[in-house]
């Protein structure tokens, strides 16, 4: 399989925080409508309730949406054109190296977790994640979040060249 480039990871990320991208559970780039949130509504798409997705979410309408797995699964999607699908938990089980949060080094695009949510690494203690349904795609300090692990997924590429921070 082609690796997604660390760096290429990290700029769609925050190419989404600029466009200020809403949080919906379930989303992975798709730009999100009444209609579409009508339809995720009709299957109870991912175990929430209508009005998680006609309500909570109608901030988000007329905007591109991801949820925090959501977000990283789209810049892997948008280069390699797989269908690349992983929940948090999915992504922390496949991670090729990792380590605790203390010693997360300056590298960019890693994955950072903790129970039930995913943030990408931008260097400099801090991240970009999709943050919940009230706040949408924010860059935050990486203090304070309760990460628990630093990660590398097998399906990103963190070459050297341009990935670490000097």
């Amino acid at each position: 399989m082609e690796r997604t480039p660390a760096s290429y990871l990290v700029r769609q990320c925050e190419r989404a925080l600029c466009e200020r991208w809403g949080y919906v559970w379930g989303g992975k780039g798709e730009f999100y409508t009444r209609e579409l949130a009508e339809a995720w509504a009709r299957v109870e798409r991912e175990g929430k309730s209508a009005s998680y997705y006609l309500e909570d979410c109608r901030r988000w309408f007329d905007r591109c949406v991801a949820d925090c797995s959501g977000l990283i699964c789209m810049a892997i999607r948008q280069f390699t054109s797989t269908d690349y699908d992983q929940n948090s938990y999915e992504m922390q089980a496949s991670f090729s190296t990792f380590g605790p949060i203390e010693c997360v080094p300056e590298i960019l695009g890693l994955i950072l977790w903790k129970p039930g949510h995913v943030a990408i690494y931008t260097g400099c203690a801090t991240c970009i994640e999709a943050k919940c349904t009230a706040e949408g795609v924010v860059r935050s300090p990486l203090e304070g979040r309760g990460f628990t692990t630093w990660g590398m997924l097998p399906a990103i590429d963190y070459a050297p060249m341009g990935t670490t921070l000097t």
